[in-house]
């Protein structure tokens, strides 16, 4: 079997689990085995354990000692509060990406949301159109600081965004929503704008934590014995 020099390999595991856990393969709960992901992988286990160690610092990955790792899975007050995260630093790179708008950046803008009103028939290429979409309009504004915590914020939401495209799938998130954050987008108007968007980040939060409430709840009642806590 032939091994990547343990950095590489360390870093190849974390964006691998990442991602799976992002797209709802690993999902909510669930033990990750380190031996069968090094063997997928063909690495040591050695890597493996330490991405599991990155990822637990950035939320996705709870390991639970003498046991291993397992999938982070957050109570609704958790997603909540990571909706209202999102919501604010959304907001301030918007406001600050703004002052930099030219022909070039409002073609690719278009051009974007274009790609993701394409992508509705495929779920999991309409979530990577959209954040594509959200990422371009941050990354304007160049505050490098609050760009890492909205993606910190994005990874751990994610997962129960797909949850609830899976079950109603994407025309539940209206198409028209991202043109009227474009508009205020292109208005310049810092308060136009805050309006827009923190009322397209929160309209979401409002339909996926209405879902997970739901999910949980339906959990609990298979099995009744359980504690409840994630759906408080």
């Amino acid at each position: 079997m032939s091994r990547q020099p343990n950095s590489q390999a360390q870093q190849n595991a974390h964006a691998f689990i990442r991602q799976k856990i992002l797209d709802g393969d690993y999902a909510g709960g669930s033990w990750l085995k380190p031996q069968e992901i090094a063997d997928e992988l063909k690495v040591s286990r050695m890597p493996v354990r330490e991405a599991l160690r990155g990822l637990e610092v950035e939320g996705l990955v709870t390991i639970r000692p003498n046991r291993g790792a397992v999938v982070t899975e957050l109570a609704v007050t958790d997603v909540d509060d990571l909706f209202e995260i999102r919501a604010n630093l959304e907001v301030l790179t918007a406001r600050s990406a703004a002052q930099f708008l030219n022909r070039q950046a409002i073609a690719e803008i278009d051009r974007l949301r274009l790609a993701m009103d394409g992508a509705r028939s495929d779920s999991k290429e309409w979530l990577k159109a959209h954040n594509t979409f959200h990422d371009f309009i941050s990354n304007l504004s160049g505050r490098k600081r609050l760009l890492l915590e909205i993606d910190r914020a994005r990874a751990l939401i994610q997962p129960y965004i797909r949850m609830y495209i899976d079950v109603y799938g994407t025309p539940e998130l209206p198409a028209y929503e991202h043109s009227e954050l474009v508009t205020a987008f292109l208005s310049k108007d810092p308060g136009t704008i805050e309006q827009s968007f923190r009322s397209h980040v929160m309209e979401t939060r409002d339909r996926v934590l209405k879902f997970l409430k739901q999910h949980y709840e339906y959990r609990a009642s298979l099995a009744p014995k359980k504690k409840r806590l994630l759906a408080a």
